[in-house]
């Protein structure tokens, strides 16, 4: 199952960091360019309510 985006709640910075550093190096090890959004939100329905946007704008562009 393809990833579409990944929504990060309730993350300290330190986590943010490293979260961002592992999946730019998968990124540069990765063939194929994909541009899989990752955003930080500082509560869950933040992040929930993304999903949802984020869901219909990929179901638009099939």
């Amino acid at each position: 199952m393809p990833v579409r985006g990944i929504a990060v709640h309730s993350a300290p910075l330190k986590a943010r960091v490293m979260i961002k550093l592992v999946l730019t190096a998968l990124r540069l090890f990765r063939s194929e360019v994909e541009e899989t959004p990752i955003l930080f939100f500082d509560n869950e329905q933040e992040g929930r309510d993304w999903i949802a946007k984020r869901r219909l704008e990929v179901q638009g562009a099939k």
